[in-house]
């Protein structure tokens, strides 16, 4: 690689194809399987040139567009862009478990959001939980005075009826006692 020529990062290659980190190094894997060389940078990571950029165009036109498999876009793409003079073949890596540290950063913030997020959501639920609590209170209030206001109602009319059969009860017998006196005199 010439020292004028650009080289891309990962990160901007996959931004540039609209695609996400993971899918370029599985497509990356499979090129290096078929034979594709991609140029090394410090700790392993891949340097995309401007060839590779075109080359990762195509595998993104094969596989997205024209529904190749990865295995026949590879051969495709190895086919068209083919090996580079003066470049080193690279070694596939079978697993990549060193991700970049802006990966592992990107992740590491994600999960502080999600768990902010959660602990406001927390916050807001006991908020809710706590007004539930206080209407179940108020509710609970009206329903024993609503309760008690009709157990009131029933024992004055339960009074009021006891009270008009005493004085019906009496009214009949005011004839009759009136009788029973005028006979005991």
């Amino acid at each position: 690689m010439s020292s004028e020529q650009k080289a891309y990062w990962n990160h901007e290659v996959s931004k540039i194809l609209g695609i996400g980190e993971s899918t370029l190094r599985k497509w990356c894997l499979a090129l290096e399987k078929n034979g594709y060389t991609f140029i090394r940078g410090t700790k392993d990571s891949r340097a995309f040139t401007q060839h590779d950029l075109n080359a990762t165009t195509y595998f993104k036109d094969l596989t997205k567009v024209k529904r190749y498999t990865i295995d026949q876009a590879a051969k495709l793409v190895v086919e068209k862009y083919g090996e580079r003079e003066g470049v080193e073949r690279t070694v596939p890596v079978i697993q990549e478990s060193n991700r970049s540290f802006e990966e592992f950063n990107d992740n590491i913030k994600l999960l502080v959001e999600l768990s902010l997020n959660q602990e406001e959501n927390n916050k807001r639920l006991m908020k809710h939980l706590a007004a539930s609590e206080e209407l179940i209170k108020e509710q609970k209030q009206v329903i024993n005075q609503l309760l008690q206001e009709r157990e009131e109602k029933l024992l004055i009319e339960t009074r009021s009826s006891e009270s008009k059969t005493e004085e019906e009860e009496a009214k009949k017998k005011r004839p009759i006692e009136r009788i029973k006196n005028f006979f005991k005199k």
